[in-house]
C-alpha cells in the first residue's frame, strides 16, 4: 500500500495496534489530521469498501463531506463553548458518544438499503397518484 504524503507517494512497511488509554478519534476543525507528513481524515467510512456513500450501486456523495457536515452542530458548539467539549466521552469502540447514536442509525440503514429504497419508490409513486386524482 501507499499513502500520500506532501504530495509524494510514501510506502507502507509496518503496521502496528497500538493499545493507549485516552482521546481515540480526535475531533479537528478541518475534519483532518496530519501525522508525521501523512494527511488523513478525522472520519470513518460507513461502507468498507467505498469513499463515496454508495445506495443501490449509485455513488451519492463523498464520506468525509457527509460525516464533516454531520458534525457540524459539534463543532460550533466546541468552538464556542471550550468546556463543553472538554469532558467528552468515548464509547467501548472508540467512538464519540456525540456522533455514536447517528452512527448506529447510518449503519443500520446502511444494512437496508433495499427499505430505503422501496419506501423511496413509493413515496414518490404515491405523490404522482395523488396529484392525478
Amino acid at each position: 500500500d501507499k499513502l500520500l504524503s506532501n504530495n509524494n507517494n510514501v510506502e507502507v512497511t509496518k503496521i502496528d495496534t497500538v493499545t493507549r488509554k485516552g482521546v481515540f478519534a480526535p475531533f479537528t476543525e478541518s475534519g483532518t489530521i496530519s501525522v508525521n507528513g501523512i494527511m488523513a481524515s478525522n472520519y470513518i467510512t460507513m461502507q468498507d469498501d467505498r469513499n463515496k456513500l454508495t445506495i443501490a450501486g449509485v455513488p451519492i456523495a463523498s464520506m468525509q463531506r457527509i460525516a464533516h457536515s454531520f458534525t457540524l452542530p459539534h463543532r460550533l458548539i466546541c468552538n464556542n463553548n471550550k468546556e463543553f467539549c472538554s469532558n467528552e466521552t468515548y464509547s467501548s469502540s472508540g467512538i464519540s458518544h456525540w456522533v455514536y447514536g447517528p452512527y448506529l442509525a447510518s449503519k443500520w440503514l446502511l444494512n437496508n438499503q433495499l427499505l430505503i429504497v422501496v419506501v423511496g419508490l413509493l413515496a414518490i409513486f404515491s405523490r404522482r397518484i395523488s396529484k392525478k386524482l
